[in-house]
């Protein structure tokens, strides 16, 4: 097996981590008092205080960002504008829903991203982004009226969670760009974690949520969320990028839905509808032909890669 291989089969591994991840959340919230806010507070900080510490181990200063007040002004917006949003809004959304949908509209994001790219950045989209983003539309539709096009067939609460977090992950994406040029990846997201942490812990306090009674298997949860479905994961994640390209890479992390559909489905007992599961592929579709390089479409390329198949 090759590098590129082993990395190939890490990133799934990462994926499948937080696919278990959100629906360990799902656990949380219909089994204790663990609810989204406190959820996040403790996910973000616990997970970024980690994060930097493996990071300061091998030998990187993790506090040269913070000399800069321009970057602290960013790792605020990314913080919380970004991670928070998106974190808070995602778990809620799952506290109404489920794992599956949170994070499918978590990803419909990236149609944000384009239009960011297209208008400020001056980068045009891609030929085939009218397309998946019909697919989307439609996928989004189906989920969010499972079929009966008269009416809503899901929560008001979860269609504005989704939303949100959509809009977290458009800023999770663009906030960090320039500190992420002169920076370590994990350096950035580690402080972002670690505001948006503090952050969400101070309303926490101000609104007096009750702290987290944790016990036996909910313990070991919450545990795996900030270790296994936080650090671990994305520390991997960002190590085995290097090695496959991001490309690939976030094609590969794209397959957290369709673990987390699994999880539901064999442990949470979650039931889904034809409506539900055609909604989902339309989803997971429309996010694929975006993520894919326009140069992969031509023509070239391709009977370029099936004459090289095909040499002995």
């Amino acid at each position: 097996m090759t590098i590129k291989q082993k990395n190939i089969l890490l990133i799934l591994f990462t994926s499948l981590l937080w696919g278990l991840n959100g629906n360990m959340g799902a656990y949380l919230f219909d089994n204790t008092n663990v609810n989204p806010a406190g959820f996040t507070a403790m996910r973000l900080f616990l997970g970024g205080i980690f994060l930097l510490a493996a990071t300061h181990v091998f030998d990187e200063d993790v506090f040269e960002i913070l000399r800069t007040p321009a970057n602290i002004t960013w790792l605020v917006i990314y913080g919380i504008g970004g991670l928070f949003v998106m974190q808070f809004a995602l778990y809620a959304c799952i506290h109404y829903s489920n794992a599956p949908t949170g994070c499918l509209l978590q990803y419909c994001g990236i149609f944000l991203v384009i239009l960011y790219a297209a208008v400020v950045m001056k980068v045009p989209p891609q030929k085939l982004t009218k397309l998946a983003l019909v697919l989307t539309i439609v996928g989004v539709v189906l989920l969010l009226t499972k079929g009966d096009f008269g009416q809503l067939n899901i929560s008001k609460k979860t269609m504005i969670t989704g939303i949100l977090a959509m809009l977290g992950y458009t800023v999770s994406n663009i906030a960090p760009l320039k500190l992420t040029v002169r920076y370590s990846t994990k350096i950035v997201a580690g402080w972002a974690m670690v505001i948006g942490g503090l952050f969400m812990t101070l309303i926490c306090i101000l609104t007096k949520e009750p702290l987290p009674q944790l016990q036996g298997f909910s313990l070991i949860a919450m545990c795996y969320c900030i270790v296994f479905g936080t650090v671990v994961p994305f520390s991997l994640y960002l190590a085995c990028q290097k090695v496959v390209g991001p490309t690939i890479a976030s094609l590969l992390g794209l397959t957290e839905s369709v673990f987390s559909t699994i999880f539901s489905i064999f442990w949470l007992k979650e039931a889904f509808s034809a409506s539900d599961f055609l909604g989902m592929i339309l989803i997971f579709s429309g996010v694929v032909l975006m993520t894919i390089p326009e140069e992969f479409w031509t023509k070239k390329k391709i009977l370029k890669r099936i004459r090289g198949n095909q040499t002995p």
